[in-house]
């Protein structure tokens, strides 16, 4: 059986042992496997009826184990799940260390056209964009569909679970060690250090925020089209874990975990 939708082809291969595998070069899912989704949890895992779990890259959900926003998402996407075909392409020959599945997941309605479910989970305000090598050509459409929900205040960003903290307020950042946040502020300095390059966004060193990348990783930050010295006195907005031992701070791996604010 094939799924078209406008100039794209859908192999659909309902008893393959294992999802269709090989690089996905852009955000369409390519060629697929339909799965049969036995659950959705609230960290946007699909368990499937045959016993494997699924992980869509590119998304940071809220790590919690109840949050009613969280269910009321779920629940919707569950019951489409019921309705709509459901197909998968693995991004990774390996699982990881928890035996998830890496992989990219659409859903296909009556109508033949297909949905990536990382847009619709972001603009539903169900997780914030985490940047990932795997899904690195994917990050305008996954920045914009978060933005959607921002903006309308859907989900998470509605309930008050997300935010966006300023620098320039550094108090904000109190007790938020080791989550995962976006932080918005100006650079107001560029520094080097012996194995680190830093971006302050404050006068006060271990007060005011700021980030710092690994020299080793300045290569990935070019070639990403991020000058980081470049910054010093523009808006940005970063993303990653935020660390407190020494003064609120975030270490960035990926150009994608830096977004210019018009």
């Amino acid at each position: 059986m094939l799924i078209r939708s406008c100039a794209v082809v859908y192999m659909v291969m309902v008893a393959s042992p294992l999802l269709a595998r090989g690089p996905v070069p852009s955000c369409d899912i390519g060629v697929g496997d339909v799965v049969s989704i036995k659950q959705i949890t609230p960290q946007f895992e699909l368990a499937l009826d045959d016993g494997r779990v699924l992980k869509i890259p590119g998304l940071n959900p809220l790590f919690v184990r109840e949050n009613a926003t969280v269910a009321a998402i779920t629940a919707e996407l569950q019951a489409r799940a019921k309705t709509d075909v459901v197909l998968a392409r693995e991004i990774s020959p390996l699982p990881d260390r928890w035996g998830r599945i890496l992989a990219q997941v659409a859903f296909v309605s009556q109508s033949g056209e297909p949905e990536a479910l990382a847009p619709i989970i972001l603009a539903q305000g169900g997780a914030m964009v985490k940047p990932e090598g795997e899904v690195a050509q994917c990050k305008d459409a996954y920045l914009a569909a978060e933005a959607q929900a921002r903006e309308q205040a859907k989900g998470l960003w509605g309930d008050g679970s997300f935010a966006i903290y300023p620098a320039a307020v550094p108090e904000t950042l109190e007790g938020l060690g080791g989550k995962f946040i976006i932080v918005e502020g100006k650079v107001t300095r560029y520094g080097e250090g012996q194995t680190r390059v830093f971006l302050d966004f404050g006068k006060r060193r271990g007060i005011d925020f700021s980030v710092t990348v690994l020299k080793k990783g300045l290569k990935a930050f070019a070639r990403g089209g991020s000058d980081l010295y470049a910054l010093v006195g523009k808006t940005v907005r970063v993303r990653g874990t935020l660390d407190t031992r020494y003064g609120p701070r975030m270490e960035l791996f990926s150009p994608d975990a830096v977004e210019m604010v018009e």
